[in-house]
């Protein structure tokens, strides 16, 4: 079983993998700006972990959530609802 762990800011989005459910591994740094969406992000992550999907995902992100989407600060324009 996977858990994906996203913190996501307004200039950067970091992952973490943990696959055993006790350790996190596989850490990355990547720039919010070159995804169009948090959906993108996540895929091209999991691809360089030859992933293509995980079982649970834990998130953080500094949105305010407002008509039903988180909407992020500074220049990231994703919107996750």
């Amino acid at each position: 079983m996977s858990c994906l762990l996203c913190d996501i800011g307004g200039t950067h989005i970091r992952f973490g993998l943990s696959r055993d459910g006790a350790s996190i591994d596989y850490i990355a740094k990547l720039k919010v700006a070159d995804f169009s969406s948090f959906t993108a992000a996540v895929q091209s992550y999991l691809r360089t972990q030859h992933e293509t999907a995980c079982d649970k995902m834990i998130l953080s992100m500094a949105a305010q959530f407002h008509d039903g989407a988180y909407r992020f600060a500074n220049d990231n324009a994703w919107v996750i609802d």
